[in-house]
């Protein structure tokens, strides 16, 4: 069983939540799910900004029914139960918040460090590889990708940083069960910090 919620919350809120970074995101997340240690994440999470509303807007894809945090006005909330046949189509448009990276192995010790893909190029060839990993495949022409922002995380006063590109265009299904896997485990890296989740709309 598969959820969507969607919380779209006003920008005086997030203010007074302190919510000023995609980590104080994560923690909020996890508020939704109450009494789940984080070892057992099974949800993944996307941030937009509404600027004609000024809002953020939360996407959470979860295995389990995700709970209204204390303070979260009703009108601001929104979670519905996803059919399984809605996975079961053969073409979907879709659009893919992702942090493209490639790693390498470096020194002595073969530390491995990742740099951020940004030339078209390198990034529709990691699309590809998630793409046949996760049972769908694409035309790479038709496939429109935008650099969202740079997302900065201070997790016990360390800093990282990773490079947001929204991949949008249209997928053909060719294994379900990948599929469907891709979509509740989400793709590519950083999916604690609202990456990876694939959303899609029958065709």
């Amino acid at each position: 069983m598969t959820w969507l919620t969607r919380v779209v919350i006003p920008q005086e809120e997030t203010i007074k939540r302190r919510l000023f970074d995609c980590y104080a995101w994560h923690k909020f997340s996890w508020e939704c799910f109450p009494g789940c240690p984080e070892a057992q994440r099974d949800f993944l999470i996307r941030l937009d900004y509404l600027p004609s509303d000024s809002a953020m807007r939360l996407y959470i894809v979860s295995q389990r029914e995700a709970l209204r945090p204390q303070g979260i006005k009703d009108s601001w909330w929104a979670v519905k139960e996803i059919p399984g046949h809605y996975l079961e189509h053969a073409r979907y448009r879709f659009s893919l918040r992702a942090n493209p990276t490639k790693s390498r192995t470096i020194g002595e010790g073969n530390r491995k460090i990742r740099r951020a893909l940004l030339n078209r190029e390198d990034q529709l060839n990691w699309l590809q590889g998630k793409a046949i990993q996760s049972g769908f495949e694409f035309s790479p022409s038709n496939i429109q990708i935008t650099k969202v922002g740079d997302y900065r995380c201070t997790i016990r006063g360390h800093s990282a940083l990773s490079i947001g590109f929204d991949f949008n265009g249209v997928l053909t299904v060719t294994n379900q069960e990948k599929f469907k896997h891709a979509f509740n485990t989400g793709i590519g890296k950083s999916k604690a910090f609202g990456f990876g989740m694939l959303l899609v709309f029958p065709l």
